[in-house]
């Protein structure tokens, strides 16, 4: 390609160094250009980023695909470089700890490329990001617990719900995970021994209750529009909250009198076609302290859930399917574009954005933010503009699918953003540290006198 350039250095026009080329290569450039361009888009995908490429936006303005095969020889060798420089400076590290056979047992080798992408969105961001693990179904995945699950969280809250949050937690193969690591590390024998002791409040072993626990937790909290509770903020809709925890009600049965006894308060119980509810006496919900708030905790053995809530019609109202935020259009048009099953979830409202854009503003406009608040106002309205920039909430989704993990997300920030951002933790704590010790420092002269 070169060869086509011919150079004459010692041309001069004007004090100005002038390079020449001959005329009849000239036509050459938008033809090699041309043909660089189309061999670039006509190359195939890396056979190992096509799952990834088929989980993104390929056309969204931030794009990036990793082939990972390379990272993980140059972590693992890395990582044992670690391990040896630590045990060549007397640290106890057992010899049977290498980081090839470490990152083999937490899941890592399965990872075969990560790929993400960016797209503009209603002055927001819609964020997708996937992890190829060929479907790996051990290790650290098995605690994200069963692929493709419905969302159940946006189906008992109520429509206008501000916050949303549904967590998947399967531990029932973690036994074998910290076995694995303990025999590397040299402590199997001491961890086997531990695990097959019994829980006196249980009656099994705790090797038994790992393999019997899958949780699923779904909290909702609703900001009333129609009622008012003070705050240091100023006035805030009384938060109404629910809690659903999938997976744990059989322990109750064993456990749950036994709690209640101890507690400080005697509660009510009442049961009716096996679930059981408990209640605050009316002395303690009458009080005005309270602000009508009676709070409750059922236990539906039948379907192994356990219910909290702010109060008895709260609970009705979550328990009745209907008008719920799974229906509402505030809560689809969050979540346009994002899987339509999965594993975990969050939800935050427009509402509850603009609240804390309006809180923020009524404390500095009070001078409650303290004397260092002009420092970082600046970077503070920043933030508090794009998080309210769009006209929609913001969403995320976890997913355990067929061949990965997705990661999907609505927010303020595109993921690339969110890379600038981490770089620049090292250097705000820095400064947060020179700040604290030029302060302590004036402080002790002030003591002193001088």
């Amino acid at each position: 390609m070169l060869s086509i350039f011919r150079y004459q250095p010692n041309q001069v026009t004007n004090n100005n160094q002038t390079i020449t080329m001959k005329r009849k290569f000239l036509f050459l450039i938008p033809t090699l250009t041309m043909a660089l361009h189309s061999s670039a888009i006509a190359q195939e995908v890396h056979p190992a980023l096509k799952n990834v490429a088929a989980e993104i936006d390929t056309s969204a303005e931030y794009v990036t695909m990793n082939k990972l095969s390379g990272d993980l020889t140059v972590l693992s060798q890395y990582l044992q470089l670690i391990l040896d420089t630590a045990r060549n400076n007397g640290e106890k590290i057992p010899a049977t700890l290498n980081a090839h056979d470490l990152l083999e047992v937490i899941g890592a080798r399965d990872i075969k490329a990560i790929g993400a992408s960016s797209t503009k969105q209603d002055n927001a961001w819609l964020n997708r990001s996937f992890l190829d693990n060929g479907g790996s179904n051990k290790a650290i995945f098995t605690l994200l617990g069963a692929k493709n699950q419905d969302y159940i969280v946006p189906t008992i809250c109520p429509a206008g719900t501000d916050l949303a949050l549904q967590l998947q937690l399967d531990l029932r193969q973690a036994e074998q995970l910290i076995l694995q690591i303990a025999n590397m590390a040299g402590e199997g024998d001491k961890i086997k021994s531990n695990l097959a002791k019994p829980i006196p409040e249980l009656d099994i072993t705790t090797s038994q209750l790992l393999a019997k626990l899958n949780l699923r937790v779904n909290i909702a909290i609703d900001l009333d529009a129609n009622d008012f509770i003070p705050s240091p903020f100023g006035k805030v809709g009384k938060p109404r909250i629910i809690a659903r925890i999938d997976g744990v009600a059989w322990m109750w049965e064993i456990i749950g009198d036994k709690l209640m006894a101890n507690a400080d308060v005697k509660f009510n119980k009442s049961e009716d076609n096996g679930i059981i509810t408990y209640t605050l006496p009316e002395n303690i919900t009458n009080n005005p302290r309270m602000m009508n708030y009676a709070p409750l905790l059922v236990i539906d053995k039948a379907n192994n859930h356990i219910w909290i809530a702010t109060t008895p019609d709260f609970l009705k109202l979550c328990q009745s399917g209907q008008n719920t935020l799974a229906d509402s259009p505030e809560f689809k048009a969050a979540f346009q574009g994002l899987p339509a099953k999965a594993t975990s979830l969050g939800y935050v409202s427009k509402h509850f954005l603009n609240e804390v854009a309006d809180k923020y503003k009524a404390l500095a406009a009070a001078g409650m933010l303290g004397n260092d608040y002009d420092k970082a106002k600046p970077l503070v309205d920043r933030i508090l503009t794009d998080i309210t920039e769009s006209d929609k909430g913001w969403a995320f989704a976890l997913n355990r699918g067929d061949q990965g993990i997705t990661c999907n997300n609505r927010g303020p920030l595109a993921t690339k953003h969110l890379e600038y951002a981490s770089s620049l933790v090292p250097l705000m704590l820095s400064y947060r540290r020179r700040h604290e010790y030029h302060r302590n420092r004036a402080s002790k002269r002030n003591r002193h006198g001088k």
